[in-house]
């Protein structure tokens, strides 16, 4: 879907007897939707599907929840999707620019005995990295499997 505004990545394989001039040109056109990544193999194809190929949905899932969350603390639906749209866009064009990893950044705000540690805390010891994980697996055998009736 983010290629529809032009900030989508297209991931493409090719076999070793694709020219450079060939591969200058796909590159060219898939350039037209957003980032480009050359894969070594097939199996790569799938993988990318769980991430991003599917990961727009998973976007809008957490955002459908962060800001339901928000409107049962007291915000108005407006106020509920300005709050955390902005949140999210300005935490990934910070992570952009400093050119800072996620943990380094964390560390950054959930400072010791504050708000966002506590949050942290939460999601971490209920398994965050382990949902987002077996997300990603589903859907790479979900993948796997269209592949092959395909």
């Amino acid at each position: 879907m983010p290629a529809l505004i032009r900030k989508g990545i297209s991931c493409i394989v090719s076999s070793n007897n694709l020219s450079s001039n060939s591969k200058k040109k796909i590159n060219d056109l898939f350039l037209k939707v957003g980032k480009t990544i050359w894969l070594k193999n097939e199996n790569q194809i799938d993988k990318a599907t769980a991430v991003s190929g599917s990961g727009p949905g998973y976007i809008f899932t957490l955002i459908n929840s962060f800001e339901k969350a928000a409107q049962k603390l007291g915000f108005s639906k407006k106020q509920s999707r300005e709050l955390v749209l902005t949140t999210i866009l300005g935490s990934v064009y910070l992570m952009k620019e400093t050119k800072k990893n996620p943990d380094e950044l964390e560390k950054l705000i959930a400072v010791k005995g504050g708000t966002t540690e506590v949050g942290v805390k939460y999601l971490k010891n209920n398994n965050i990295d382990k949902i987002i994980y077996k997300t990603y697996i589903s859907a790479f055998k979900r993948a796997k499997t269209l592949g092959k009736k395909n």
